[in-house]
């Protein structure tokens, strides 16, 4: 629980450092390309005044996912204390937040895990609603006492896609799991039932 804890606050280190950077250069963009239109939208050409707006309109894209991918977290951490670790079909546990994604879940046999469900459903839900790279699918595989989930990202540097590996990082480590970056995404580490975790 200690390491959790200390990891946990690792994390959210991490993650105030991610949102200062990453949320102060889209908002510098959008503030300096508003104020240029306010003050010279009327003397700019127009293939100019065009490509401006279409700079805004992706930096406000990219703020919003951000934000969305915020209040997703927020809502994982409401009313949440202490996180209910329980033995858990990892196949059930995927197929919630995989729902209508055809995402393939490659997996030998039906491992049990002991985390919070509802924790865990979450950081993958958060995956996929990102930047998950659908066609390759997830690889589970068994490693001692605990089962891999490699996710990749379609764009880890983005916006969407680190926010969502940052944030699934810190789900998963208050679900009972961990996690380990990867180049193109994040792997899941799940804990197995002690009984060899298979059903």
């Amino acid at each position: 629980l200690l390491a959790r804890l200390q990891e946990l606050d690792r994390l959210r280190g991490d993650f105030v450092d991610r949102v200062s950077e990453d949320l102060r250069d889209p908002l510098t963009v959008v503030r300096g390309v508003a104020q240029t239109l306010a003050m010279h939208g009327d003397r700019l050409p127009d293939e100019q005044r065009v490509v401006m707006l279409e700079r805004l309109t992706i930096q406000s894209r990219e703020l919003s996912s951000t934000l969305e991918s915020l209040l997703d977290f927020s809502r994982a951490q409401v009313g949440r204390i202490d996180p209910r670790p329980e033995p858990t079909d990892l196949l059930e546990l995927l197929s919630v937040p995989l729902a209508g994604s055809k995402i393939e879940v490659r997996v030998e046999g039906r491992p049990v895990v002991i985390v919070d469900r509802e924790l865990v459903r979450r950081a993958v839900e958060l995956l996929r609603r990102a930047t998950l790279d659908t066609p390759r699918g997830l690889e589970v595989r068994r490693r001692g006492s605990t089962v891999t989930v490699d996710v990749q990202l379609v764009e880890v540097s983005g916006l969407q896609g680190g926010f969502a590996r940052t944030l699934a990082e810190q789900l998963l480590v208050a679900g009972g799991a961990s996690s380990e970056r990867l180049p193109d995404g994040l792997r899941l580490i799940l804990p197995l039932a002690p009984d060899g975790g298979s059903r």
